[in-house]
C-alpha cells in the first residue's frame, strides 16, 4: 500500500498492485506538507494553520488528532 497526498488536501490510501483506491480522507483545503511513520500519518494544512495526525491505515478517522499550531507564541 502506497499514500498519496493531494494539494487541496486528500490523503489516499492505494493499491498500485491491484489499481484500487482504498480508504481516503479529507484534511483541509489545502495541505503542504506530509509525514508517514510506521504507525501514522502526519498532514500539514495551509488553510487553518494545522496538522491532522492519523493512523496509517486511515481507518480511525474520526478519533483524528488536530493540532493548531500557535504562530503568535514563535515570533
Amino acid at each position: 500500500m502506497d499514500h498519496l497526498i493531494s494539494r487541496d488536501g486528500y490523503i489516499i490510501k492505494f493499491n498500485p498492485e491491484s489499481e484500487k483506491v482504498e480508504p481516503e480522507y479529507k484534511t483541509s483545503k489545502s495541505a503542504i506538507g506530509f509525514v508517514i511513520g510506521d504507525n501514522f500519518v502526519a498532514v500539514a494544512n495551509y488553510d487553518d494553520k494545522s496538522v491532522d495526525i492519523l493512523s496509517r491505515d486511515l481507518t480511525d478517522t474520526e478519533n483524528c488528532n488536530r493540532v493548531k499550531k500557535c504562530w503568535d507564541k514563535a515570533l
